[in-house]
Order: structure tokens, then C-alpha cells, then sequence
């Protein structure tokens, strides 16, 4: 498995790390070949950008994934790329080395971004992007819809769908013990996902103290002082957590109504089949790969990007069938993403390729 690991913690390093611990625990013998280079979070812009340091950094890593695959035998090679030109085209040594090794090649695309960043980008790069596509035996991609945007350069043949799982939690016990509607943010706290939005609506629209806002992950660092000043502005009904896992993060789920992503740009999102798992109602946008993993009126409700009046009123409507939005969800986590049901797609497609 060549991919990112946490830490960080976002969609990806938790889907590699789910998948890496079930293939072990199945006694499948697997190795894990992490590829992050900078521990911290970065922006959406950073992570698309150049820097040389990291460059050199990145190419050390590459020698020892290399040196890895030379020196050890396996029949397939995993890859979770980036979603910009550069961070799928990291991998394109790795893969004419794995080739040259017979193994067979898998590439898991976490996202939809991809597809963009290859339209944009210049005949170099689109050639070297048909090359690695080329010679990879399949790649796995999260939904239906993110697989019609994808069959323009990537061959019908090649590719599969897994969409993702999470582990259901056997007993929930709702914690919120006062009147007031919890809403939940368990995400990195980027631009991407519509933070700077959700501040805004809660600056500028009335709620009455009826409502309690929770906020848990890192913060990207150009939004740092942003973050913490909204904070200590909003400390009576806004508490950040900071990057949370194991017990708090249960606690936090097990007490919110309304878990929100306003984001402008997602694969499927983890957080929101986790807030399924925990009977929360969702209120998210209809981006990416989400319309095939969500219902407007029936899984919560959708906003649209940018608009802090409609992250308002959803808010606000949301509460009036909050009780069917959460028994749908927990529902639908049990019979769609549980982490049993994804590995089992995983393990299928892995056996199809040998």
C-alpha cells in the first residue's frame, strides 16, 4: 500500500489506515509505504504548489518506496495518488518500476478534483496522466457519478467502484443533555470546506441561543488567527476541540444532531457516513461524489456552495424532521457503509486484478 497515513488525518490517511488494518487482520500479508512528506496541514493551494525542499523530500521517499519494491516481492502494487498533476504524477516511477516487476497495479482516486486538474494542465502533463492510466490494471474510483466524469481519459474496462465505509457503532447513547440543537463540524477546518461560510452564518443570522455549535480538526495553517479569533468572539455558543479521535470523538458525535459540511469540493466523505453511523442529520452541498451517498429530505438537507443564507435556513428547517433524518440515517449506514461491506469490495477487486 503506497499512500498517505495519518497524520495528517483526512479522508484519505483514514481510508488507508481502515483498509491497511483489515487486510492484516485477515492475515493478508501487506506492507504500508507512507508518503507523506509535511505533517502539517496544508491548503488545498499548498498542496497543488512547488516547493523545493519537499521536492527533495519527496524524491527520498520515492528511492526508498522504489528501493522497497525492487527488493520485495508482491502481486500488487496499491497507489492512492493526489488530486493535483503533481501529486498523481509522483507515482508514475513507481509504476514503470512495478511494471517491469510483473506486479499488477491499482490506483484508489479519494476524490473528484482530478479529472479537472488534468484539463488544466498542460500537453506534458496530459500525456504523462495517459501513460500512468495507461499502465495501470484498474483503478478504483468512490461513486457512480465520479466514474462518468472520469471515462473520458480513463477506459470503462479499468475501472471499479467501492464507495466508502466506516465502523458502526454497536450502542449509542444520545448525550445531549440540554433543549438546544447541536451542530456538529468534524472536518479539517479548510476554506475548501466551507468553514469561512459557516463562521459567517453564525456571525450574521439570529439563533436565538437555541442552538450549539462544535468544531473538531486541525485548521489549515493560513486560517489559523481566523479560527481562533472567531473563537474567542463566539466562545458562548462555539467550542473547538481541536484534532480529536478514539473516546471525544465518539462523545462528539454521540451529542450532535446536525452534523454540517458546507465544502465546495469532496470525494465521499468520510465524516458524513460516521455522522450516519451516529443517527445525525446532515446538511451538506451537492458536490463531488456526495449525490450518491445522499438524499435531500431524506438523509438532511443540501445547501448551496457559498451561501450563507441557505446554510441558515437548512439549519433552521432541518430541526423540524430531525427525528426521521437520524433514524434514515443510522439505517442506511448499517445496510450501505459499514467498514465490513467496503472491505469486502475491496478484497473482490484485489482478487479480480490477480
Amino acid at each position: 500500500m503506497i499512500g498517505p497515513f495519518p497524520k495528517p488525518i483526512h479522508g484519505m490517511s483514514i481510508a488507508n489506515e481502515n483498509l491497511f488494518n483489515c487486510l492484516s487482520n485477515d492475515n493478508i500479508n501487506v506492507d504500508k509505504m507512507d508518503t507523506v512528506i509535511h505533517r502539517v496541514l496544508k491548503s488545498k493551494k499548498e498542496q497543488g504548489g512547488f516547493n523545493f525542499s519537499l521536492f527533495i523530500f519527496s524524491l527520498w521517499n520515492m528511492f526508498l518506496i522504489i528501493k522497497k519494491i525492487l527488493f520485495s516481492k508482491y502481486d500488487i502494487i496499491y497507489i492512492t495518488p493526489g488530486q493535483s498533476a503533481l501529486g498523481f504524477l509522483r507515482f508514475l516511477p513507481i509504476i514503470l518500476i512495478s511494471k517491469l516487476k510483473k506486479n499488477k497495479i491499482i490506483q484508489h482516486i479519494h476524490g473528484s478534483k482530478l479529472i479537472y486538474n488534468y484539463k488544466n494542465t498542460n500537453f506534458i502533463f496530459k500525456f504523462l496522466f495517459l501513460c500512468s492510466i495507461k499502465l495501470t490494471d484498474s483503478f478504483i474510483l468512490l461513486s457512480q457519478k465520479i466514474k462518468e466524469e472520469y471515462k473520458e481519459i480513463i477506459p470503462l474496462s479499468k475501472i471499479s467502484i467501492c464507495l466508502n465505509g466506516v465502523k458502526i457503532p454497536k450502542n449509542i447513547n444520545h448525550i445531549n443533555e440540554n433543549k438546544k440543537t447541536n451542530v456538529l463540524f468534524l472536518s479539517n477546518l479548510m476554506k475548501d470546506k466551507g468553514i469561512i461560510d459557516l463562521f459567517e452564518t453564525i456571525n450574521n443570522f439570529p439563533f436565538n441561543d437555541n442552538y450549539v455549535f462544535h468544531f473538531a480538526g486541525e485548521i489549515e495553517s493560513p486560517l489559523k488567527d481566523y479560527c481562533y479569533s472567531f473563537f474567542r468572539k463566539n466562545k458562548d455558543t462555539c467550542t473547538y476541540h481541536g484534532i480529536v479521535s478514539g473516546d471525544k470523538k465518539e462523545f462528539l458525535l454521540s451529542s450532535a444532531d446536525i452534523f454540517i459540511l458546507p465544502s465546495y469540493d469532496e470525494g465521499i466523505p468520510l465524516s458524513i457516513l460516521e455522522a450516519y453511523s451516529y443517527s445525525c442529520a446532515v446538511i451538506t452541498t451537492n458536490v463531488g461524489g456526495i449525490p450518491d451517498i445522499f438524499e435531500n429530505q431524506i438523509n438532511g438537507l443540501y445547501i448551496e456552495i457559498g451561501n450563507t443564507e441557505s446554510i441558515y435556513q437548512a439549519l433552521i428547517k432541518a430541526r423540524e424532521n430531525i427525528k426521521n433524518f437520524k433514524i434514515n440515517n443510522k439505517n442506511l449506514s448499517i445496510s450501505k457503509y459499514s467498514l465490513s461491506i467496503f472491505y469486502e469490495t475491496m478484497k473482490n477487486i484485489f482478487y479480480k486484478v490477480i
